[in-house]
Parts: C-alpha cells; structure tokens; sequence
C-alpha cells in the first residue's frame, strides 16, 4: 500500500504562505476531531482534500477585495474556514 500523501503536499498547489499554513492547522484539526465527531465523511488524505477542501476553494474567486462572508449551515466549518484562511481581507460567521 502506497505511503498516504501530507495536507502540506495536497494543499500547496492550492494555496502559499500564511494562507497554506491557515489551511493546513484546519486540515489537521479536521482529522483529527472527524475520527471521533463524525464531522464529515473521507477514507483518506486526498478525498478529504478533494471532497471538502478543493470544493470550498472553488467559490474563493469570487470573494475579491474585502467584505462578510456568512456561511449558513457550516457544519464542520465548510465552505467558510478554507475560504475565510484564503482570503485575509475578509471576516466571517459561521451559523
């Protein structure tokens, strides 16, 4: 069974510097707490990346400048914490 891939080596061609670093802390206590919560559903490192992450980041574009970002029904923090870590100019709720 191949070696299973780092959140550093999933997330880099995502993001870069502090933004990497924001995402990789979440990515971590994502794990770590979906193991005994129930959070959100994965097998491994790259669908966690995939499902959840990449699908979050898909809608980053569209935050430019500043601003609020409400996410409404977070859950486990998706789509609003990888948006929030990627985009410093802007402030967020989680409801």
């Amino acid at each position: 069974m191949a070696e299973e891939l780092s959140f550093r080596d999933l997330l880099s061609p995502h993001a870069s510097g502090e933004e990497l670093d924001r995402l990789l802390r979440f990515a971590s206590l994502l794990e770590r707490w979906s193991s005994r919560h129930s959070l959100v559903s994965w097998k491994s490192r790259e669908e966690l990346v995939r499902r959840h992450f990449l699908d979050a980041l898909a809608a980053r574009d569209f935050l430019a400048g500043s601003g609020t970002l409400l996410d409404v029904g977070s859950g486990a923090g998706l789509p609003g914490i990888p948006l929030l870590a990627t985009n410093p100019g802007w402030t967020g709720v989680l409801l």
